[in-house]
C-alpha cells in the first residue's frame, strides 16, 4: 500500500497542482520533518525494543509505555513550540504560514504517535488494517476535493490528516493493552539510550532530506516539485528491491553470534547476486523510459524532470547493494556506530556538492550530488564490513546479467521509436522488457534466475 498509494495519486495530483503546487507541499513536509525528528528523538526504535521486552507482563508493559509516552509528549510540545515560532518569525516561511501551519499539525499530533507500542506488541494486523483504511479514505478525499491548482492547502491538509488519524486511532485502541494507574515513573533511565538512537536517526534523516531542503532554498519550490517527484519513483523501486533483503538482518545476526562466518559469507554473496540481478535492469529501464514515465505519471509540466530521473536511476543498484552492507550487515554485526559514520560521510559530501552543483544545474545538480554521495556511502559500508565478511564476486554471473540487460535495453530502444501513445509505450516497455530480460536469462542459463524458478516451484508445490 505504501508503494501503491503514491502511484495511484501521482498522475492525478501532478496534473492538478503542477510543479509549483507539489513543490510547496513537498517543501513544507521537508521542513516539518526536521522538527518531527527532534520531537521523536530515538523513540520509534527504542520503544519497539522496550515494549517487546515487557510485552508479556501487564504492569511492566503499562509503566514502560507511560514513561516513553511522556518523554515523546514533552519533546513534541517543545518541538511544536520551536516550529511555529520559527515559521512565524522567519520572513520566507511567514509569507507561506498557512501551508506550513497545516503541515505542522502532523508535528503537534506526533505527541500521540505510539506506533512503536503496537510494533513492540507485534500487533501488525491492527497496524495494517488501520493504515489501509485511512489511505483508501485519503485517496478518495484527494480525488473529490483537490480539483484545481488553487487547492494546494486542501491537498496538504488531507495528507496531514491521513498521517495524524493513525495516531488518534492508536490512542483509543491502546486501552486494550495497558492499565492506566499511578506508577512510580522513572523517565531518566530511558533518556541516555534514546538520545544515542536519536543521534543515529538524525544523521540518517538529515542525509535523506538535505537535498530537497537545499533545492528549495537555492532554486525555489518549482524545482522541488521536479526533484521530489522523481525521487519518489526512485525510492519506490529501491524499497521494493531492498525489501527482498529485509529478512536477512535476523539471519545475519544469528550467524555472527554463533561465529558461523562461512554461512554469513555465503548468504551475503547470494543476497548481492539477487540484488544485482534485479536492480541492474531496473536502473537501465528507468533510464531509458524516463520520458515515458514523466509524461504518463506527472504530465507535460514536469518535462524538465526527465534528465533528473535519468541521473537518479543510477541510485537503484547503489541504494540496493548499500542496504545489504549497511542497514543489514553493520547492524547485525553490532556496528551501529560505523553505520552512523558512513551516513555522516554521505551527508558531508552531499552538502558540499549541493552547495555549488545546485546553483549551476538546479535539480539535476542535486541528483548528481545524491548519486556521488550514495556511492561514497556504499563504498564506505563495504570497506567497513570487510573485517567480518569476505565475499567473492561471481564475475561470470555479472557478465550474464550485463548481457541480459543489454538485450532488454535494445528492445526498449526499439519500442521507444514506435509512434504510439505514451501510456501504451510505457506498458509495452515494462511488460516486454521484463519478458525479454527473463527469457535471455533462461537462454544463457543464469543461475540466479534458475534458483528463483526452483524456489517458486517448491512454494507452489507446498501450497498445492
Amino acid at each position: 500500500m505504501g508503494v501503491l498509494f503514491p502511484l495511484i495519486i501521482m498522475p492525478y495530483i501532478s496534473r492538478i497542482l503542477l510543479p509549483a503546487g507539489l513543490g510547496q507541499v513537498s517543501y513544507a513536509q521537508n521542513i516539518t520533518s526536521y522538527f518531527i525528528l527532534v520531537a521523536s528523538l530515538g523513540i520509534p526504535n527504542y520503544g519497539i525494543r522496550e515494549i517487546a521486552k515487557n510485552s508479556q507482563e501487564l504492569q511492566n508493559r503499562s509503566q514502560t509505555f507511560l514513561e516513553i509516552f511522556l518523554i515523546n509528549f514533552i519533546s513534541t510540545v517543545i518541538a511544536s513550540f520551536m516550529y511555529y515560532l520559527f515559521i512565524f518569525q522567519t520572513g520566507y516561511f511567514a509569507e507561506k504560514k498557512v501551508i506550513f501551519g497545516i503541515v505542522g499539525i502532523s508535528l503537534i499530533l506526533n505527541a500521540l504517535n505510539i506506533d512503536w507500542f503496537y510494533k513492540g506488541m507485534e500487533e501488525f494486523r491492527y497496524i495494517t488494517v488501520r493504515s489501509y483504511t485511512i489511505k483508501i479514505i485519503s485517496v478518495f478525499a484527494i480525488f473529490l476535493l483537490v480539483r484545481s491548482e488553487n487547492d494546494v492547502n486542501i491537498y496538504a491538509l488531507i495528507l496531514t490528516l491521513a498521517t495524524s488519524a493513525n495516531y488518534i486511532f492508536n490512542i483509543f485502541h491502546v486501552k486494550k493493552y495497558v492499565v492506566l494507574q499511578k506508577y512510580n515513573l522513572n523517565l531518566k533511565k530511558h533518556l541516555k539510550k534514546i538520545i544515542y538512537l536519536f543521534a543515529t536517526a538524525a544523521a540518517v534523516e538529515l542525509y535523506a532530506k538535505l537535498d530537497v531542503t537545499m533545492v528549495g532554498l537555492i532554486c525555489g519550490e518549482v524545482y522541488v516539485g521536479y526533484y521530489s517527484n522523481d525521487m519518489k519513483i526512485i525510492r519506490i523501486v529501491a524499497v521494493i528491491i531492498t525489501s527482498l533483503g529485509s529478512v536477512l538482518l535476523p539471519r545475519f545476526s544469528v550467524y555472527y553470534q554463533e561465529k558461523k562466518l562461512e554461512q554469513l559469507n555465503s548468504v551475503t554473496e547470494k543476497a548481492v547476486e539477487y540484488i544485482m540481478f534485479i536492480s541492474f535492469p531496473c536502473a537501465v529501464g528507468l533510464f531509458l523510459e524516463s520520458e515515458a514515465i514523466v509524461r504518463v505519471l506527472f504530465g507535460e509540466a514536469f518535462l524538465p524532470a526527465i534528465v533528473t530521473m535519468q541521473i537518479l536511476a543510477i541510485l537503484i543498484p547503489i541504494l540496493s547493494i548499500g542496504n545489504i552492507f549497511g542497514t543489514q550487515l553493520l547492524i547485525a554485526l553490532d556496528q551501529e556506530k560505523k553505520l552512523t559514520i558512513t551516513v555522516i560521510i554521505g551527508a558531508v559530501i552531499n552538502i558540499a556538492l549541493n552547495s555549488f552543483m545546485i546553483r549551476s544545474f538546479q535539480h539535476n545538480g542535486a541528483a548528481a550530488a545524491s548519486v556521488i554521495a550514495e556511492l561514497a556511502v556504499m563504498t564506505a559500508q563495504i570497506i567497513l564490513t570487510r573485517p567480518y565478511v569476505k565475499i567473492k564476486l561471481n564475475y561470470k554471473l555479472v557478465i550474464k546479467i550485463m548481457v541480459q540487460t543489454c538485450i532488454m535495453a535494445a528492445a526498449l530502444i526499439f519500442i521507444n521509436q514506435i509512434a504510439i501513445l505514451w501510456t501504451i509505450k510505457l506498458l509495452l516497455s515494462v511488460i516486454l522488457g521484463a519478458m525479454i530480460y527473463f527469457a535471455a536469462g533462461l537462454l544463457i542459463r543464469n543461475n540466479v534466475l534458475n534458483n528463483m524458478i526452483s524456489i517458486c516451484k517448491d512454494l507452489f508445490l507446498k501450497q498445492s
